[in-house]
């Protein structure tokens, strides 16, 4: 899992100065024992302010990306960095999922309904997961909750 997270926690960006959005995103990675590729280099630079809000995740069983780095040859137009990693080619993995799913977890906060239907989405789309794991309406709230 890859993406521009916008979530800033200490367990990941060592240029935070207070966590923000990080609650989801860290209980997903402890619940799941999800592996962080980054490494210290920000992923994002904004004029002084640098972050690593741009993660990349991978599972026990796929282990370790082989490897990941910042790809300062390579410009944006954006702030964020480009980001370059490899892994064992996913046609390998049985049953590896080829969705892209973008997740907007502060506005999920605001909006009830929305919450509702990305829980219902992610529980879904989990079951088709190759990792064999069982979670429930239940349990999304409870880690919603900080119960977990």
């Amino acid at each position: 899992m890859a993406g521009d997270f916008n979530a800033r926690s200490y367990r990941w960006d060592p240029f935070v100065r207070r966590p923000q959005n990080a609650s989801y995103l860290e209980g997903l990675m402890d619940t799941y024992s999800l592996i962080l590729n980054n490494t210290e280099d920000p992923t994002c630079k904004e004029g002084n302010s640098k972050s690593v809000i741009d993660l990349t995740l991978s599972t026990i069983e796929m282990g370790p990306l082989e490897s990941w780095q910042v790809d300062l040859e390579h410009s944006t137009p954006s702030d964020h960095e480009v980001i370059s990693f490899s892994w064992e080619d996913p046609e390998t993995i049985e049953g590896a999922s080829k969705l892209t799913t973008g997740w907007k977890i502060d506005q999920l906060a605001q909006d009830k309904d929305k919450a509702t239907r990305a829980r219902e989405d992610w529980l879904q789309r989990s079951q088709q997961s190759p990792i064999n794991t069982t979670i429930s309406i239940d349990s999304i709230e409870e880690l919603d909750r900080g119960a977990l």
